[in-house]
Order: C-alpha cells, then sequence, then structure tokens
C-alpha cells in the first residue's frame, strides 16, 4: 500500500490514537497485513506459468488376439507441470462404457483394450479453471505422441492457500505456537462460507475448562483466536455479506462492552483475553453507568449512518450504543436498561416486555443478516435473532448469521461465518475494508428546551399514557423536583420525582426515583433512582420514541407514592 493509500485509511479512525491508543497499533499492523496481502496477490496475479504438456498413447498387443491394450495419457515435462492441472477428461468411441472418463489426479492417463484407432478428444482443466482441448489419434504403431505449450496466467497451485501461509508466515502472530482447536468440523470453526477454503483452525489461546454459563446450554469456557490470515480473509468475506444485505441486524451480549469495563458472565479464567490479564484492549472497571463505548460500539453506529444496519438487538443494559450515537428507536433492549426506567433489567427467570418482543419477532423475520457479537448463545429467548436466520440460510433464505467471539458456542455449526476473534478488532478490520469513517464522537445532546426553561421539553406525547400524538405538543418538566408517572414496564403507573439533572460534563441522563420497578419480590417496594438517558429525551421531542417512559404527574391531592 503506498503512502497516499495509508493516509487515506488512517483519515477513517480520526482520533484513533487519542480516543484507543493500543488500539491504534493493531489499526497499523493490519494496514502492514494488507500492503502485504496486496503485494503477494499482485505478483502472483502478474506472473505466467509455462507448462509443456505431452499428449500421446502407447499400446501392446495382447497375445493370442487381435486386441490392443492401451494407455492414453496426458503428462508434463516435470512434476511441477502436473501440480497446475485440475483434471483431465478423456472422450472415447461411444462403443466404450463409459465413453467419457474424467481423472482427477497424476497420473493422468486412461488405459482400455480394443482393436480399433480412433480420434480421443482430450479436455485439460486447470487450476485457475482454465480449459484447454486437444484431439489425440490412437495409433497402435510405435509411440506416438505430441508436445502442446501451454501458458497458465497467474497460476500457481493452490493459489489462495498459498498467498494465506506466505502472509502468515511474515506476519507476526500472538501465540502463533499454540495448540489449535480439534475435534470440530469445518462449518464450527469457520461457517459455511468457509467450507473448502483451506482457512486454519483457530489458535486457543485461554484454556479454561470449565462450563462458560452453567446451567445453560453452554460451551465450555476456552478462547481461540483466529491466525491473521483466516482473520483477513473472513472480514473480506463478512464485508461481502454485509454489502449484499437487504436487512443486516446487529445482536450484541456482554462481550462487546468488556472493553469498556464492564464485566461479562461467560469468561472464566483470570489470564481471558477479554476481561482478565491478558484482555488487551479493556480499560479499567468502572461503574456501569459512567462506562464509555467500544470502538465497535462506535462502528456499528458507522454501519448504520453508511445505510448498511437497520436495527439493533442488544441483550445489554449498558446504554453504550446510544453513547456512541445510534437512535433510541432503532435499538431494542430486549433484557432492560440502564438509561429508561419503563424498562428495568429482566430476571434471569423473568418476563421480556410484550411490545419489545414483538417488535424483535418482526425484526427476526425481517433480517436476512444478523452479525453476533460477544453473545454466549446459550438459549435465551432472544438468541432467536441469531437461528431462525440460520435456519432460513439453510433454505436458501437468507444470508444468515455470523457469529464473533473469543469462546465455541452451541449455534456455531448453523452459522454462515465464524470469527474467532476480538470484537473490537474484527469492527476495526471491517471498516478498512468498507472504507468506512468511524466518528469516534461520543452523544452529546443538543440545547432542546424551551422558553428558557431548563429541563423543559415540548413533546407530541399524551401525557396520561405517554404515547404519540399526531396533532399536538404537551410540556414534559424534569426539572428537580418534578412528580412522575412510570408508563410502562413492571412498574407502569408507578409514582416518582426528579432528583438530579444534566449537568453538561460527566452526567449524560437525569435521576429519577421510583418504587423498585424491576419484576420480582421487591416490585414496587424500596424506592430507587434509576437513570433517564437524554437520548430518550431528545427522541422523544422527535416524536421517534414510540411511548414516552414518564409524564409528569397531574393529582390534586397527595399519593401514598409520592414523595414530599
Amino acid at each position: 500500500m503506498n503512502k497516499s493509500n495509508d493516509g487515506k485509511q488512517s483519515e477513517l479512525f480520526a482520533g484513533l490514537q487519542n480516543y484507543f491508543p493500543a488500539l491504534s497499533e493493531f489499526h497499523a499492523e493490519l494496514l502492514q497485513q494488507r500492503a502485504e496481502s496486496e503485494s503477494l496477490v499482485k505478483a502472483e496475479s502478474e506472473s505466467e506459468q509455462e507448462v509443456f504438456l505431452t499428449v500421446g498413447n502407447r499400446a501392446e498387443l495382447v497375445d493370442g488376439t487381435q486386441n490392443y491394450q492401451w494407455t492414453c495419457f496426458v503428462a508434463g515435462q516435470c512434476a511441477r507441470d502436473l501440480t497446475l492441472l485440475r483434471s483431465v477428461e478423456f472422450h472415447l468411441h461411444r462403443t466404450f462404457s463409459p465413453s467419457s472418463v474424467l481423472v482427477t489426479q497424476p497420473p493422468f492417463e486412461l488405459t482400455r483394450r480394443g482393436w480399433g484407432t480412433f480420434t480421443i478428444n482430450i479436455v485439460v482443466t486447470d487450476v485457475q479453471g482454465n480449459v484447454y482441448r486437444f484431439a489425440h489419434e490412437l495409433c497402435f504403431d510405435g509411440n506416438p505422441s505430441r508436445v502442446h505449450r501451454v501458458v497458465i496466467p497467474g497460476s500457481s497451485p493452490n493459489k489462495p492457500a498459498r498467498i494465506s501461509a506466505r502472509i502468515s508466515a511474515r506476519i507476526s502472530s500472538p501465540n502463533s505456537s499454540a495448540q489449535r482447536m480439534t475435534d470440530v468440523s469445518e462449518i464450527g470453526m469457520h461457517g459455511s462460507a468457509g467450507v473448502g477454503q483451506g482457512w486454519s483452525a483457530p489458535l486457543l489461546v485461554t484454556y479454561c475448562d470449565t462450563e462458560a454459563r452453567p446451567g445453560y446450554q453452554t460451551m465450555q469456557a476456552h478462547e481461540y483466536r483466529d491466525d491473521p490470515a483466516t482473520f483477513n480473509a473472513k472480514i473480506k468475506t463478512l464485508a461481502a455479506l454485509i454489502r449484499k444485505s437487504q436487512h443486516f441486524v446487529a445482536y450484541t451480549g456482554a462481550g462487546i462492552s468488556t472493553a469498556s469495563g464492564i464485566d461479562d458472565y461467560a469468561s472464566k479464567s483470570k489470564q481471558s483475553v477479554a476481561t482478565g490479564q491478558n484482555a488487551k484492549y479493556r480499560v479499567k472497571k468502572k461503574s456501569g453507568l459512567d462506562a464509555q463505548p467500544t470502538f465497535a460500539h462506535f462502528t456499528l453506529v458507522a454501519l448504520y449512518t453508511a445505510g448498511f444496519l437497520k436495527h439493533w438487538v442488544q441483550q445489554n443494559h449498558d446504554g453504550l450504543p446510544q453513547k456512541a450515537g445510534f437512535p433510541q428507536e432503532l435499538i431494542n433492549e430486549i433484557h432492560g436498561a440502564w438509561f429508561d426506567p419503563s424498562n428495568p433489567v429482566v430476571p434471569m427467570s423473568g418476563t421480556l416486555r410484550t411490545d419489545l418482543m414483538e417488535w424483535m419477532e418482526r425484526e427476526e423475520k425481517a433480517a436476512d443478516l444478523v452479525l453476533a457479537m460477544g453473545s454466549s448463545l446459550c438459549g435465551m429467548n432472544a438468541d432467536r435473532m441469531v437461528e431462525t436466520p440460520s435456519k432460513r440460510a439453510a433454505r436458501g433464505r437468507a444470508l444468515g448469521a455470523v457469529i464473533v467471539g473469543f469462546q465455541r458456542t452451541q449455534m456455531d455449526e448453523g452459522s454462515k461465518l465464524r470469527l474467532f476473534a476480538n470484537i473490537d478488532e474484527t469492527m476495526l478490520a471491517l471498516a478498512l475494508e468498507l472504507a468506512l469513517p468511524v466518528a469516534l464522537q461520543p452523544y452529546s445532546c443538543p440545547p432542546i428546551s424551551i422558553l428558557g426553561r431548563p429541563h423543559t421539553y415540548l413533546v407530541p406525547y399524551n401525557t396520561t399514557d405517554g404515547k404519540g400524538m399526531k396533532a399536538s405538543e404537551q410540556v414534559l418538566n424534569l426539572a428537580v423536583g418534578s412528580r412522575l408517572i412510570l408508563t410502562g414496564g413492571p412498574g407502569a403507573g408507578f409514582k416518582g420525582v426528579v432528583r438530579y439533572v444534566p449537568d453538561g460534563k460527566n452526567r449524560d441522563s437525569y435521576s429519577v426515583e421510583f418504587p423498585c420497578t424491576r419484576e420480582g419480590e421487591g416490585l414496587g417496594k424500596k424506592n430507587n433512582l434509576y437513570a433517564l438517558g437524554m437520548w430518550m429525551i431528545e427522541a422523544a421531542v422527535k416524536g421517534t420514541l414510540r411511548q414516552l417512559p414518564v409524564t409528569n404527574l397531574i393529582e390534586t391531592s397527595p399519593s401514598a407514592n409520592d414523595d414530599d
């Protein structure tokens, strides 16, 4: 890659060094790998292989008969010549059965017995798929043969695998001497798109022989990583799938947020490359409400902005997609949200919110390609977002599911593409492959208050139930002390109050107090503080939310849940 191209690629991720300094090192390595790959591909494509093929036959009279045993052959001047051939097909006289014989490995020859001569038509196919046709007159006298010069453009045996191997050999790979994945099918290692590609088995980078998610349909907590050549090949395949997709959906689990300092459930080893001592990009553990988006979150926003990504189903509760700039109205926080008091975190044995479940079912049917990242896919209801597209792909009705993560999952065998890789590295490489600019700008809400009154908004929603209205706008007052009523979730109808407002610096949400809104024994009891993300208010002002999470409480007499 020349300097000008290198500069253009660097411009795609302006600010990478400032926001993600460790990831910028990987970016430099990736540019080196791409330059190496392009150089090798160019060298291979420019090369020509000159091959000299001898087409002929030999024959011997069978004792006591008038028949000859003869052998027709296609030979090379050296062993290398034959490695450039994929197959040779011999077409005989119609009296032979079978009259056409395909030979797919050296020696390329055919032996038969007979008394008459005829023309044998021979079709040679090289490793690039090019076809060459020859006609040979069968002869029983002497040893007749003819040499043909064939030029095969840009050819070499097993070209993709050779290039892949050369790149791997010349670019350093961490843990390159580690044990590789065994006793797993090619689909389980790479997805159906990798079958027959010659990709190497993933490297074992963390040994942890314990269940990743005990009590669920889980795998062991071993961690794997694709080597650089295989990783790069899979990125190209992923980019091609995304370009082809008509309704591309993201499905993310805890693994997408571990680099932000939030723990996951499935990483068990202290040496884990996701959350342990070997986690390369993970920041210091911090409060979930204060966590900041990872590069992967920003890249999914960029995919949406570019028109590729149509929807996002989020298992996490952390609000990081919205902090990266993803629209609230296009994300389904199916398991609950830390920044929406009307959508509390769903207990493991709890009930999914009906409207969110119905929304997910619509997207499940609409999606032709789903990118699942950081999920253990251990049998949750929402895992249908991977299972259904995979089944439809098996019937030729969808592109299928792409799964990205360090650990194996029960759904790998049904995947279209399986990447064992770091999620942030995967998203950076994908953005590079798609020439996709990624804006590393955290969410910042524009000033939207009205009439000079801070924290007061005009919203096109009914103030009684928070549902949308077409004709008029109502005032939503979120100043400290404003009384509220919850419009949805297990705590629908609970009454509360605004306790804190965004300060414009470190706080990007309101803090509201309600009785416990989470399903279970504590529902409606002890009062708790809940965050209300500013992005929800911005969407409410635009009228893009399906329903306001809260409305102002209007009453004429005190109530038991009121806060004095």
